[in-house]
């Protein structure tokens, strides 16, 4: 890019030209033309492709906050070649952070320390907080604040909350879907599993295959959250056994069965026993029989 301070000026003035010296290195708008270093439009087309071309920008382009904000917007490096006073202002960078999240990335320390500026950028990419001061990824309030709003941010905290076993509890309390964003072994462990299946029947889809292949596991979750029927996997509903003790818990259940058992006499009068409520599930054929009513 140095050779374009030594270039003919029809070069240093011709837009294209110099947009394809900011696309290979930023620092060439530094010996584009004046003009073209004051030109709104034509600086906002040359930090999109490259945002270090904002620090060659005229003065007056960088201290200026519309600006500013237009270019952060485009590219979230810009963030760090704005004018200082605008570096160090708080309302700022709030907006800037509000416009394109990957700016956190380019702010001092002190401001990815900040929890309503973090938080901000979170609310707008959850990704974002894989760029703030570590203090706040590790932070269980604050990650649990943000969660509630999206599961998907727990990736970015740090490993020491994200094995917790509070924090995870708390998690699945919130959502069931944090089980889809944490370490592989939490699938597996019953007790979590449970707690976020009192709260949300379809966080059973989330255990493991071991556990949703478990009988008294998934009885057990059934249970606490009836919305699990509908939930279990297909293979245990043509489990003689299994859905004669899941109609125990919840008539409803039988309404999932294998179409062999629904339709199966004795099978049916097992299950109107076992739970009366079963009986609106059995087949239509069945459902008139004196024997199977009584």
């Amino acid at each position: 890019c140095d050779a374009l301070c030594y270039a003919p000026d029809e070069f240093r003035n011709d837009r294209d030209f110099v947009l394809e010296a900011v696309r290979r290195n930023g620092t060439a708008l530094c010996y584009a033309a004046l003009d073209l270093r004051r030109d709104r439009d034509f600086v906002l087309r040359a930090v999109e492709t490259n945002g270090t071309a904002l620090c060659y920008a005229a003065l007056e382009l960088r201290r200026d906050r519309d600006f500013a904000l237009s270019a952060v917007e485009r590219n979230g490096v810009a963030v760090r070649y704005v004018a200082d006073e605008l570096q160090h202002d708080r309302d700022f960078l709030l907006h800037a952070v509000r416009l394109n999240s990957e700016a956190l990335r380019y702010m001092g320390e002190e401001f990815r320390a900040d929890r309503n500026l973090v938080l901000a950028a979170v609310l707008s990419n959850c990704a974002a907080l894989r760029y703030a001061d570590i203090a706040l990824r590790g932070d269980c309030e604050f990650v649990l604040t943000v969660l509630q709003r999206n599961c998907a941010v727990l990736p970015h905290a740090t490993d020491e909350l994200r094995t917790n076993r509070d924090f995870l509890t708390s998690a699945v309390r919130i959502s069931c879907e944090a089980l889809r964003h944490m370490p592989e072994d939490a699938n597996n462990d019953r007790d979590l599993i449970c707690t976020a299946v009192h709260s949300n029947g379809a966080a059973i889809k989330y255990a493991s295959d071991e556990l949703q292949q478990d009988r008294d596991f998934v009885l057990a979750a059934l249970r606490k959250n009836g919305n699990v029927l509908c939930h279990v996997r297909e293979e245990l509903w043509s489990d003689h056994d299994f859905v004669l003790d899941a109609v125990q818990i919840n008539g409803a259940a039988l309404r999932h069965a294998a179409a062999h058992l629904k339709h199966d006499r004795g099978f049916a009068i097992d299950a109107v026993r076992r739970n009366g409520a079963a009986l609106h599930c059995v087949s239509e054929e069945l459902r008139g029989l004196p024997d199977v009513v009584l």
